[in-house]
């Protein structure tokens, strides 16, 4: 990972701007130190991991290679979604993912995993299962992680910060924006792209009981009778959701490994904007001037990384 570490002060006023997954695991780590007063700015319009499929695994992508720091990032990660379950009441998340293979190339790198880890076993000839993923119900994450951050005392506030003079006031500052951090021109230098990403609710009779992931995935919900089925990964200048592109993209697509897609009730389409960084799946945190950094560019891997990121790079001074 880049860059810096993040430092803070036990007496610092700290500005966390953006409440989705990396947003809410600073803010939650900079509690840590109470001493610490920490602001959340809530953008107003809905971020994307609150519409993210959910899937944290370590084998993501077309050849099936396992995810840097994986082991370390799902520890922490699912450490954070315990908080949120016990803010909330209920659980967030459900183990277990099924990884389906289509070549041989696949089955290969998979099978060479299974030697050597403990998180995957072949249970079909083109089917691994990996007991160590896990499918998150991303918006009752984000809500529950949030109650934790407001009872642990943190100001929470709705606001979309639009420029760095609007916070002025603290110590140390936090962009963890997303998308919106191509609106701050002190960023513009940055090795980072936008991709659109659309996914697909549906309703069936013949819900996997557990997601299931290869080119696309089709994730289960928290109603047994519903799931998500992703995502696009679009090159395009528009960000607005298109029910019948999402649908020609990926329905074909993952009816190669999950037939009984075609029988899927479509009821709705959303689509959300992913940062990534040019040349490299792994993320950025960087130092743009004495108290500001940014964190950035977790791409489709937010669930496997926003804690990991806030654990190693944040560190406190005297």
């Amino acid at each position: 990972m880049s860059v810096q570490n993040i430092f803070i002060k036990k007496e610092n006023n700290i500005a966390v701007v953006g409440a989705g997954f990396a947003g809410l695991a600073m803010a939650w780590e900079c509690l840590q130190t109470k001493e610490c007063t920490v602001t959340l700015f809530d953008g107003e319009e809905p971020c994307a991991s609150s519409i993210a499929g959910g899937l944290m695994h370590p084998y993501p992508g077309e050849h099936c290679l396992r995810s840097k720091w994986a082991t370390e990032g799902m520890e922490h990660s699912r450490a954070l979604f315990r908080v949120a379950e016990e803010a909330i009441g209920r659980p967030v998340y459900r183990e277990g993912v099924l990884r389906r293979v289509q070549n041989d190339a696949q089955r290969a790198r998979m099978q060479e995993h299974a030697k050597v880890f403990h998180d995957v076993e072949q249970i079909e000839t083109d089917a691994f299962w990996i007991p160590s993923a896990a499918t998150v119900f991303s918006s009752l994450y984000l809500k529950g992680l949030k109650k934790a951050i407001a009872q642990r005392g943190a100001n929470i506030i709705s606001q979309t910060i639009q420029t760095l003079r609007e916070l002025e006031s603290f110590d140390t500052i936090i962009l963890a924006v997303g998308a919106g951090i191509c609106k701050f021109p002190e960023c513009a230098h940055l090795p980072i792209q936008l991709v659109k990403g659309q996914i697909l609710h549906c309703l069936g009779t013949k819900i996997p009981e557990k997601s299931v992931v290869s080119k696309g995935y089709v994730a289960i919900a928290e109603d047994p009778h519903q799931c998500v089925v992703g995502s696009t990964y679009e090159h395009i200048d528009s960000f607005q959701a298109d029910i019948e592109c999402a649908t020609s993209l990926l329905v074909p697509q993952i009816s190669l490994f999950f037939p009984a897609v075609q029988e899927f009730v479509i009821s709705d389409c959303q689509a959300g904007v992913r940062v990534v960084r040019r040349g490299n799946y792994l993320p950025l945190v960087v130092q743009l001037n004495a108290k500001t950094w940014v964190v950035t560019a977790l791409g489709s891997r937010g669930l496997l990384y926003h804690a990991l990121l806030a654990k190693r790079h944040l560190s406190t001074k005297a």
